[in-house]
């Protein structure tokens, strides 16, 4: 009989969620603002990391967690309430991957950033310190295996509902 293999889970940070609903839908992650593509939460959906907004009406907020395992990120969360209209359940959690903002990598290809998501000002490339930025190496995403990615406006995110 095989052995099992131990699953080897990094925490990387705990703190309270708070999701707002108004003409946009913003995630309020620990004080880091998380501004969705669509007011909506859809299986594989784009977030964008801003400094300011307007936040409209706390719809649930609840605790959250951010871990690592076996190659790739997580961030679970339990809310006060589901919130139907938006898609978002009372309990859930997100795979989280962090696009690479260095145009190399697209390798002549348009960066896929999503405009028409998020219509807002927004610097390019995201001005990720080198120490963050040498993370992605060559590719053009990586995992969220530091929450300091959240701490750069302008860093995009690509959540994957479990």
């Amino acid at each position: 009989m095989a052995r099992a293999r131990e699953r080897v889970v990094r925490e990387l940070e705990r703190g309270r969620i708070a999701v707002y609903a108004g003409e946009r839908l913003l995630i309020d992650v620990g004080g880091r603002i998380l501004l969705v593509g669509r007011k909506r939460i859809t299986p594989r959906f784009w977030a964008l990391v801003v400094d300011r907004a307007d936040f409209g009406d706390v719809v649930a907020a609840g605790d959250y967690r951010i871990f690592e395992h076996d190659g790739h990120s997580h961030l679970q969360f339990e809310l006060d309430r589901a919130v139907d209209d938006i898609n978002l359940p009372r309990r859930g959690g997100f795979i989280v991957t962090v696009m690479n903002p260095d145009p190399m990598v697209w390798q002549g290809e348009p960066h896929p950033f999503q405009e028409e998501l998020f219509d807002v000002e927004r610097r390019i490339p995201t001005p990720f310190p080198p120490g963050l930025q040498t993370r992605f190496g060559d590719r053009r995403y990586a995992q969220l295996d530091t929450v300091e990615f959240l701490d750069y406006p302008g860093a995009e995110l690509v959540l994957i509902s479990e």
